[in-house]
């Protein structure tokens, strides 16, 4: 096995070269949360292509972790990412996969309040 020399910023996961992850890495929740803290939650992530908003108020929702993301073109076709929950009650804003909004602000379905599709 090969020695993996470098340390990133207080990961903890592997140190050596293996064929295959050890077996434990798939089912261990810690392993996961570290993971998560050192790799997904800090670093930008591809989600989609921009083709995939095809027009304003297209939306996308994904997952990343366990925080569930909004993709939103607004009307002047510019693009924003929100966590998918309303700053009120949390309640989640938008639980379809994909689609287009029929007016420029997202309801939230929980008290009717009305968010704009642009980042402030």
């Amino acid at each position: 096995m090969e020695k993996i020399i470098e340390d990133r910023e207080g990961y903890i996961g592997l140190k050596e070269s293996h064929a295959t992850l050890p077996a434990d890495y798939y089912v261990d929740s810690a392993h996961y949360e570290r993971e998560l803290r050192a790799i997904w939650y800090k670093n930008w992530i591809y989600v989609c292509r921009t083709e995939a908003l095809d027009g304003p108020r297209s939306f996308r929702t994904m997952e990343i972790g366990s925080q569930n993301i909004l993709l939103v073109r607004d009307d002047e076709n510019v693009l924003h990412a929100f966590h998918n929950t309303c700053r009120h009650r949390g309640s989640i804003l938008c639980t379809e996969k994909h689609g287009q909004f029929p007016t420029g602000s997202i309801i939230c379905p929980y008290h009717r309040l009305h968010i704009l599709c642009k980042a402030n």
